[in-house]
């Protein structure tokens, strides 16, 4: 797979399919798994995005150590809950 930039995201890639692999979609030729991607996505996505605010916040720089710690749990938890989302999904 080759990759492509993303144009509203600098320094930001994503796999794109081969010129040769004559498909479409990613995964035309396994609709099982195709399906099976696209229910996980619709939760992954959100966990993705609460992830990102969280790791925001627990990198922020002028955090008090209280505060440091508040962010950690809710980090380990959407670190696990998007590990489990994959592992339970292919």
């Amino acid at each position: 797979m080759m990759t492509v930039p993303v144009s509203d995201c600098p320094g930001i890639r994503f796999h794109a399919l081969p010129s040769n692999t004559q498909l479409d979609v990613l995964l035309d030729e396994d609709p099982v798994q195709q399906q099976s991607i696209k229910r996980r996505n619709a939760y992954l996505g959100p966990l993705n995005h609460i992830q990102l605010e969280t790791l925001k916040r627990y990198r922020d720089p002028e955090l008090s150590d209280e505060a440091w710690d508040l962010w950690l749990i809710p980090l380990l938890r959407t670190i696990n809950a998007i590990s489990a989302g994959l592992r339970n999904t292919g």
